[in-house]
């Protein structure tokens, strides 16, 4: 009979604990301490995005009415608006938000044509249609005169009925 043995545990404040996180009740988030994940930024991560100072102000009293962190009349009060022009700001950078994170097609986006490029390559090719069409009738001829020549200057090709 196999020996059954308890399950292995993570010493308290180990970092990296997935199997605690997939196996519960082994380690307990007291012994796991602040290793559970980084605590948000919040507000803190409009401070290194790129816009003046006044659409950050915007943009952080937004995050922070969305977080709860401030109320709509604080938030208003720190962006420098009335509340109602707030819920309209707020409004169009949650609707920018969803906008922005709609799904698009893997991949590059096609190079734009280059108008003049196509232009000169039918050019080209229009010109090289000529050429092999110069060459065609050239060997007609040569096939014909050799035809020509090999039957000592007599009609070639069916006979036709009197």
């Amino acid at each position: 009979m196999r020996e059954i043995r308890p399950p292995i545990r993570a010493p308290p404040g180990r970092r990296g604990i997935s199997r605690a996180r997939r196996l519960p009740g082994i380690i307990s988030e007291t012994e796991m301490g602040d290793t559970m994940a980084r605590k948000p930024d919040g507000w803190k991560l409009v401070e290194k995005l790129d816009g003046s100072k006044q659409a950050k102000a915007r943009a952080r009293a937004i995050v922070k009415s969305l977080t709860g962190e401030a109320t709509i009349e604080e938030a208003a009060a720190e962006a420098n608006v009335a509340p109602s022009r707030f819920h309209l700001l707020r409004e169009r950078a949650l609707e920018e938000m969803v906008r922005g994170l709609e799904p698009r097609t893997p991949g590059r986006k096609p190079a734009e044509p280059d108008l003049e490029a196509i232009e000169r390559e039918k050019e080209a090719l229009a010109s090289r249609v000529k050429e092999l069409e110069i060459e065609l009738a050239k060997s007609r001829v040569r096939e014909v005169t050799a035809r020509w020549g090999e039957s000592g200057g007599k009609r070639w090709g069916p006979r036709r009925r009197k």
